[in-house]
Formats: C-alpha cells, structure tokens, sequence
C-alpha cells in the first residue's frame, strides 16, 4: 500500500474515532438531562420491562432505579394503565410500534411503593435507548 493510502486511511481512523468521542460525549449530556429533569421519565424496551428510570421517576414511585429497571410497569402503575401503555407501543405479535407512536397525553394509576394508588397524566413518545427502540 502506497504512503499516501496509508495517510487517507488514518486520517479517516483519526477523524471517526474524532466523532465518536462528540457521540458519546453528546450522548452523555442528553441522558444526564433526563436524569435530572424536573419530571418523571422513564422508558420501557421491546422485552416490556423498565429500561430508564430517572431520578424524578424514584422520587415519584418511591423506588430507586435498581429497584425499578429491569422489571415490569405494573411495578409503577395499576395494572389496567400497565395494559393500556404495552398496547400503545406493542403490536399482537411484540412488534414495537415507533412509526405509529405520535407524542400522546393520557390518565394512568401510578403505584407508590407498591401500595399507594395515584391518579397522574402521562405523555408518551418512542424514543432510541442503547441501541434500542424504547417508549416513554
């Protein structure tokens, strides 16, 4: 390979590892902005179980997001509101809806520690987490 192949291709190497440390970099601010939003977020994935929990989201539910990811929304919302929200973003057959979800508000029954019902309004988007398709 001639020297001037050679100096094209690290430049390319050096100009995308370039762009990939303002990705991650990027990607970092936008979801410490969750974090900290003055509002509860949080997402559920295609597997239907809690993938983002902001700290709001623990004030609000009274569950730190160890307790929280990795599970259900029926930990957080009455069962009937859990249904409504896996039918918004869930086909028959688990298919994620992302083209059909246009930003929606709604009623649910929240679920505080597990025990105390609360009646809240949610908006709910789709929305790109870790490489996957998410609700919110």
């Amino acid at each position: 390979m001639s020297s001037q192949k050679t100096s094209r291709l690290e430049k390319e190497i050096q100009s995308l590892t370039e762009l990939r440390v303002q990705l991650e970099a990027a990607q970092k601010r936008l979801i410490t902005s969750y974090q900290i939003n003055a509002d509860p977020i949080l997402s559920v994935n295609q597997e239907k179980v809690i993938c983002f929990f902001n700290q709001k989201a623990e004030e609000i539910f009274g569950l730190t997001q160890e307790e929280a990811i990795g599970k259900t929304l029926e930990l957080v919302f009455s069962a009937s509101s859990a249904h409504r929200l896996y039918q918004i973003f869930f086909r028959k057959r688990g298919e994620f809806l992302t083209d059909d979800i246009k930003k929606m508000k709604f009623n649910v029954i929240g679920k505080r520690t597990g025990v105390e019902y609360f009646s809240s309004e949610v908006f709910v988007s789709a929305m790109q987490h870790k490489k996957e398709q998410t609700g919110l």
